[in-house]
Order: C-alpha cells, then structure tokens, then sequence
C-alpha cells in the first residue's frame, strides 16, 4: 500500500481524505506520525537526531531511548496526542467523524467511548487547530 506524505491530521482534512485504507492500522500510524513531525525522528527532550535504528523504532510507534540526553520516549511523547488510550484507526476516525460533523454522542458510540471523552477531544483538536499546531489542509 502506498503511503502518501501529504496528508494532514485535522478533522477538516480527514473528511476531504478518507478512504479505505483509513482501517488500516499501520497506514494510520504512519499518517499521524508523519502529520505530527514531518520527516524529522528527534528526541521530544533534546531534539537529537535519531540513527537509523532508532528512527525505525519512532516510526513504529515503539519507546527509544536518546542516546543524547537518556530520555525514554516515543513519537508521541510531547504531543496532544501523548498517554492518549486509543489505537491510531481509532484516532483517524475520531478525526473523520468530528470532521464529518457528528454530534459526541454518535461519535462515542462509534468509538466505544464516553461522550464526554469524545467531548474533550473535541476540545484539544479545536485548541489545536486554532493554534496551527495540526497542519491544515491546503
């Protein structure tokens, strides 16, 4: 499967970018991933370039350790999206489904969640988006 590099994570952009590739777990890591950093694998303390092996481990999802700094940490540490208790599908729909304009309730039923879980994400992406932290679609 072909892993495109332009994708944005918002809920406006996933909407417009859905497809079914979206139920696939590793393509929707890799989207958030490359969403949230780009192409750079650093540590989320001291920003220290990852080798090879490392990054292999970033992009996976898996916890490294900076061999700079000595901090353990992965690609979502640092970010919104840090501690968060879902799988990346579950993520990206969560995404599509505030996108598609859907009410918490519907979404958290969608998702196994509590509306007011749905609810706070609601808040955060909505933060984020203001702020220009998510990229936007063009």
């Amino acid at each position: 499967m072909e892993r495109p590099s332009n994708l944005a994570l918002s809920p406006a952009a996933m909407k417009g970018q859905f497809s079914a590739d979206f139920l696939d777990e590793d393509f929707c890591r890799h989207v958030a991933l490359k969403s949230l950093h780009g192409d750079r694998a650093v540590c989320a303390k001291c920003l220290h370039p990852f080798d090879r092996e490392r990054q292999s481990k970033f992009w996976a999802g898996i916890r490294i350790r900076c061999p700079q700094c000595g901090k353990w940490s992965s690609a979502l540490t640092g970010t919104v999206f840090s501690g968060m208790q879902m799988f990346y599908r579950e993520l990206v729909l969560l995404l599509f489904l505030v996108g598609a304009g859907l009410t918490n309730k519907d979404i958290a039923a969608c998702l196994h969640q509590n509306p007011e879980t749905v609810r706070l994400w609601r808040k955060k992406l909505h933060s984020l988006e203001i702020t220009g932290a998510l990229k936007r679609d063009k």
